[in-house]
């Protein structure tokens, strides 16, 4: 131990100058470090911050171990030249390693930072404090790629209960955040090329929304990857943050998200972001400037799971997105523009979307997004309708959705399953669609929508309230095209079918349609080009009503709000002619039609009183319904008219082409005729009592002309009593009626009609009735001349032809008699005025002669061989004793032939007037010759006496030259 003590002080004897020099340094070297270094370093910081940076800067204690090369400073205060601060530290340590020297870099054992605060602020010109923060010497110019860093190692730097105040004063509603909590720490951080620097980063706002980021870097080449966590992130921060930029406001709601990212330089600039969760809870999106809090968007939970994102391949991709619970406020305004794309600010988003590409994306290439599968549930769509009134309100509840393989890549099969619920209907949709070129196929399925919920649709065109009926269908869609199609093709085919169809006329409360159900079989419908194809529509319990009103106008006028044909000019049936421009009419097709129980009404209030009457049990088919030209529905339906009148209609028609051609039969038989009393009051004058009709109706038009057949048949008419309509033709239809009613007490009547269907003046309607008029003008104005054409003869049957003087019928007027009362006994109605007053000019010259003649003969009893101056001898006798006078002739000693005939006939002129006719003359033969006729008329012992009537009426008539004709008379 001496011997070490002793080796020891001789050492230290020969070197201490050297230890008192290498003392004397050590005790300067602590006191430069401890005591001088501290001073610079606080003068020169303070110094460079005051006239490189222009800021104040303020230090607490600072001091430094030159021994272990530790930095203490505490209490920093960094400020604007205002002294508004800026950024502080409580304590800052700085631990460098001696190793420095040898390593050839700025080596660092531990960087700790304890509750540092920055004041980040945005003044109101957008001006960002922080980043005007630069030495004036330092330059603007980037670092290039090939620049190296300086080599730097810290071993552990660490920043604890940070504090981030954040103000942004440039908005119109300034922003204010608060992060605290904050901790950072970076563990072994090196520069060199190909070293990860592992780091974390923690903080916590106000709001107690957190953030949480672990991960590592490279800084030479730069790269880095990691993983974050964002939770309780609350919408009213992001609201208060983007303001205006946003085209909706955030109401409320919560962001929880987790992901990771990798980002590469070393052979080209690509970012990879995956999120494996996003969660939105409770959020509520309102409109900008919303007058009300009622969200027009309420998402309960969005969930979106396993998104990727890579800018190299400018591709996203998420594995699943789901929306429960979802609840939707929409609607159309009055323009008909819907209010959820005012959340979407399209004008905005398009602009920005093409600057964002045109500076992100210069290559021009797209970017693909897929998501493999979408779903909402249990969501509710509250929509309505305001571009009409009143709206139209629907509610879909519940919305399921589910779509799968969603992307804008080419040749994507979108997979679709969608169900709501919506006007009390169930709805599914099922099927594929194809992005790209919007080519889509679904299986549809409409079960029991309610028609009622389209009343308010209905009532903008029609006076038609739906009281009750549903919807079911089922087919397959199909739409062929792509979005810039003009003329895409959309097919649907399927089964139709509606229940319980309830209408009403809204102007009379009273029925307009309905039905127990029509069903549509093997429905295909499609566009481009038009079609609709219907293989059978069953058709059970359908009823309908037709009502004429007052004014003459219909009840499916009004309801339909058709215009009246009274109302304004009348147009012309002449099809119109196709443009160059005009579209193909649709083609339509339906092989089979089938009535069940169907009844109809009719009632006509035109009249008084008023008209009904109905059809019941109405049932049978047509067949071969179709728009072609060469079509032909064969039709066969059977009925009933108020119960008992059987119905029958049958034959070939073109219904959707009636113009075309059409073959029509309608039979109706044992129609009661007291159920048309309105109309027979009105029209012909008279009630009626009793009668029974059947008309058998045939409609033929070929090429637009009408040939109407109408052969009507009414059993046992008899007139009641006579009304005052002022519409009533002026006509003695009881005469038409005897003259048309057979001794059975039938009237058969044909009525043919025909035509041109583009005359504008043709109606069918108005051109029968004028028919049965013509026909019965015809009868009662030459009433001889019809019964003839019935039963042989002509127009002469209404007269008698005698010589003048007679009472003797000639053979051809027993002949026309004969036929006269065949016909009397075939119409037992009629009955026939004799005249006995019929003796005119004829008569009375023959009168005349006739007594002439016989004072002559007995004055000259051979006088028919008595030669002619015997004649004239007595002749002149006879005007002496008649006038006292002696006749005067011209040249009286002319005793020629032709002087003596002149001078008989002059005697003859004078002396007729001397013989006039007496009344009892005239009486007799009057009555002879009536009681000729009724004589002859009466041979047919068919005939009843009683029907033939001599009356004492003076008839003037003009008579054939050398005839007198007794003029008859039918009542």
């Amino acid at each position: 131990m001496s011997t070490m003590q002793a080796s020891i002080s001789g050492l230290l004897k020969q070197h201490w100058i050297k230890l008192t020099v290498i003392a004397a340094l050590i005790i300067i070297y602590a006191l430069l470090g401890f005591l001088w270094l501290p001073g610079l370093i606080r003068d020169s910081a303070i110094h460079y911050v005051d006239s490189s940076l222009h800021r104040q800067l303020q230090l607490g204690k600072v001091s430094f171990n030159p021994f272990t090369f530790t930095l203490h400073v505490q209490d920093i205060r960094f400020s604007e030249a205002s002294r508004q601060p800026i950024a502080g530290i409580h304590d800052l340590v700085v631990n460098a390693e001696l190793s420095s020297l040898w390593r050839r870099a700025y080596v660092f054992k531990q960087v700790r930072i304890d509750s540092p605060s920055i004041h980040a602020i945005i003044n109101n010109k957008g001006e960002f404090n922080l980043a005007s923060i630069k030495p004036d010497t330092v330059s603007d110019t980037p670092r290039t790629a090939g620049s190296e860093w300086p080599r730097i190692h810290i071993g552990s730097f660490e920043l604890l209960k940070g504090e981030l105040d954040y103000k942004d004063l440039s908005r119109a509603k300034p922003f204010d955040a608060q992060l605290k909590p904050i901790t950072f720490t970076l563990k072994n951080f090196r520069t060199e090329g190909g070293h990860e620097n592992a780091f974390h980063f923690a903080a916590l706002s106000d709001e107690h929304e957190s953030l949480d980021w672990s991960g590592d870097f490279v800084v030479q080449p730069f790269s880095a990857n990691g993983n974050f966590k964002v939770g309780s992130l609350k919408a009213g921060t992001i609201q208060s943050y983007l303001q205006d930029k946003l085209p909706f406001v955030l109401g409320s709601g919560t962001v929880n998200l987790a992901g990771g990212y990798k980002l590469t330089t070393q052979s080209q600039f690509d970012v990879l972001l995956s999120l494996a969760s996003i969660h939105v809870s409770d959020a509520r999106i309102l409109p900008v400037n919303a007058t009300d809090a009622q969200p027009w968007l309420t998402l309960p939970a969005l969930q979106v799971d396993d998104a990727a994102i890579s800018l190299h391949d400018r591709s996203v991709n998420i594995r699943r997105i789901s929306l429960d619970n979802a609840d939707v406020l929409a609607w159309l305004d009055q323009h008909h523009a819907l209010n959820l794309l005012q959340l979407m600010n399209q004008d905005s988003t398009s602009s920005n979307n093409s600057s964002s590409n045109s500076s992100n994306n210069p290559s021009g290439a797209k970017w693909t997004v897929g998501i493999a599968d979408f779903s909402i549930n249990h969501g509710v769509i509250h929509a309505e309708d305001r571009s009409i009134t009143p709206a139209a309100p629907f509610t879909v509840d519940p919305l399921q959705v589910h779509l799968q393989h969603i992307s804008n890549a080419p040749g994507t099969q979108m997979d679709i399953d969608v169900q709501l619920g919506v006007g009390g209907a169930s709805v599914t949709a099922r099927g594929q669609t194809s992005m790209d070129s919007l080519h889509t196929g679904l299986q549809l399925q409409v079960s029991h929508f309610a028609l009622g919920s389209l009343q308010n649709y209905l009532a903008q065109s029609t006076d038609i309230i739906i009281h009750g009926g549903t919807l079911n269908t089922t087919g397959n869609f199909v739409y062929k095209g792509n979005a810039s199609s003009k003329e895409p093709v959309m097919q649907y085919a399927g089964t139709v079918e509606v229940n319980d169809l309830d209408t009403e006329d809204k102007a009379t409360g009273g029925d307009f349609v309905k039905w127990q159900q029509v069903q549509l079989n093997n429905f295909r419908y499609a566009l481009s080009p038009d079609q609709l194809s219907i293989d059978k529509i069953i058709t059970r319990g359908l009823y309908g009503r037709m009502a004429i009103n007052p004014d003459f106008t219909t009840n499916v006028q009004r309801a339909l709000r058709l215009p009246s044909s009274t109302n304004g000019p009348q147009t012309d049936n002449k099809p119109v002619a196709a443009t160059a421009s005009a579209a193909p009419p649709m083609k339509i097709k339906i092989a089979r039609v089938i009535v069940e129980n169907g009844a109809a009404d009719f009632s006509d209030a035109s009249v008084e009183p008023n008209f009904a009457a109905g059809i019941q049990h109405l049932n049978g088919e047509i067949t071969g319904l179709s728009t072609n030209d060469t079509s032909r529905a064969t039709v066969k339906l059977q009925g009933r008219v108020d119960n008992y009148a059987p119905v029958d209609i049958n034959g070939e028609v073109n219904f959707l082409a009636a113009t075309a051609y059409s073959d029509l039969s309608l039979n109706f038989s044992n129609i009661e005729l007291t159920t048309f009393n309105p109309y027979s009051g009105k029209f012909a004058g008279y009630d009626i009592d009793k009668g029974k009709l059947s008309t058998q109706l045939r409609y033929r038009i070929v090429d637009r002309k009408l040939d109407a057949q109408h052969h009507i048949v009414i059993d046992q008419l008899e007139f009641g009593k006579a009304t005052d309509s002022k519409d009533a033709v002026s006509l003695p239809v009881k005469l038409a009626v005897a003259l048309l009613k057979d001794r059975n007490g039938v009237i058969e009547i044909d009525l043919p009609v025909s035509g041109s269907l583009d005359d504008p003046e043709f109606h069918a309607g108005p051109l029968v009735w004028k028919a049965l008029k013509n026909l019965l003008t015809k009868i009662v104005t030459a009433p001889f001349a019809a019964l003839g054409s019935m039963f042989g003869g002509g127009p002469e049957l209404s007269h008698i032809d005698f010589s003048p003087g007679s009472a003797a019928l000639a053979d051809a007027e027993k002949d026309k008699l004969d036929k006269l009362s065949h016909a009397l006994v075939e119409r037992p109605q009629l009955k026939l005025d004799i005249p006995l007053t019929t003796v005119g000019t004829a008569d009375i010259k023959a009168f005349e002669q006739s007594a002439l003649e016989q004072a002559v003969a007995k004055r000259l009893p051979n006088a028919s061989s008595a030669t002619a101056q015997q004649r004239l001898d007595v002749l002149v006798a006879m005007y002496q004793e008649k006038t006292g006078n002696v006749p005067v002739f011209e040249n009286p000693d002319d005793k020629s032939a032709e002087a003596i005939n002149k001078r008989i006939n002059a005697m003859q002129e004078q002396l007729l007037p001397k013989f006039a006719v007496t009344d009892e003359q005239r009486n007799a033969l009057a009555l002879k010759r009536a009681t000729a006729v009724q004589t002859q008329l009466l041979t047919n012992t068919g005939l009843d006496p009683q029907r033939v009537f001599m009356v004492s009426i003076e008839r003037t008539s003009k008579s054939p030259a050398g005839v007198v004709r007794m003029e008859l008379k039918l009542e």
